[in-house]
């Protein structure tokens, strides 16, 4: 049995413990932390575990003594860490693996994100939270995220354009917590301002945040715009639930540049969008 499966038992068997011995009820528990109660029940049955932010709740609601309470945080810290070297390797979607097989090639890339944060872009804690609830190896993950972020530092490399709604780091927050969104824009200051001491890219790459504010009434699905060296074309790739759309007409290019150049006149400049992050950062601290 991988030590995640033991860790998530154990954290299991020791919730279930502070409850009953409260006692309470999970209907009880849900109510008072804002967790479903299928969500608990899932945790006592050891096939999910909870976030930090979730454990803090159920520590406060039961009036967790403090040696437990370490001992509850102290799992809940091991399995977001994830197993490394478990065996159990997270697949690349073929959809997915096709788009970063172009992004290593890509002469520029523009792309538009509503609700999540790309690959290239996400902090190593930002994605290992998307992960860490589950049994797999994680060292992959991280290597892949590496080699994504070569891409800022290609010589071949034109442009790296991201337009990204506030929206993003907002669900990030609410999703994973104070100290990963902190993380995260920490990141995405060192890739954007010229002159953070940690400049993980030049000039030729640029974010771009969108406000909440400018109040646009409808917004397209995530999609990216990828120029290809030689003779290979372009094509622009649409994430979905589901998966991703490939489109490669030279209509649906150019329909696709439309739309991203009028999300672009819409946000804020490379200056403008630091100012902004720096602001959310300190409006995340305070709480």
């Amino acid at each position: 049995m991988p030590s995640s499966s033991k860790e998530r038992h154990e954290l299991a068997d020791v919730i279930k413990k502070a409850r009953t011995g409260a006692p309470m009820t999970q209907d009880e528990l849900s109510h008072q932390t804002g967790l479903s109660q299928s969500k608990i029940h899932r945790v006592e049955a050891a096939s999910a575990t909870l976030t930090m932010d979730e454990v803090n709740q159920v520590i406060d609601v039961l009036h967790v003594e403090p040696t437990t309470a370490r001992h509850m945080r102290s799992l809940t810290a091991s399995l977001a860490r994830g197993v490394p070297y478990s065996g159990i390797v997270r697949k690349v979607p073929p959809h997915a693996r096709r788009y970063m097989d172009a992004e290593t090639v890509a002469l520029e890339i523009l792309s538009w994100h509503e609700l999540r944060l790309p690959g290239p872009l996400q902090s190593e804690h930002y994605m290992l939270k998307q992960f860490g609830a589950n049994p797999i190896d994680v060292a992959p993950l991280i290597r892949t995220r590496k080699h994504r972020r070569a891409l800022f530092r290609r010589p071949d490399l034109r442009r790296y354009a991201c337009v990204l709604a506030e929206e993003a780091l907002h669900r990030a927050y609410h999703a994973f917590g104070r100290v990963t969104i902190l993380d995260e824009i920490d990141y995405l200051l060192d890739l954007n301002d010229p002159t953070s001491r940690n400049r993980q890219a030049d000039t030729r790459s640029s974010i771009h945040l969108l406000p909440i504010e400018t109040g646009m009434v409808h917004l397209p699905p995530d999609f990216s715009i990828v120029v290809l060296p030689g003779n290979r074309g372009s094509f622009v790739y649409i994430e979905h639930v589901a998966g991703g759309y490939y489109a490669k007409s030279a209509t649906d290019v150019q329909t696709a540049t439309q739309a991203w150049q009028n999300l672009h006149t819409k946000a804020l400049d490379r200056s403008h969008t630091n100012a902004f992050l720096v602001d959310l950062r300190k409006r995340f601290v305070s709480g």
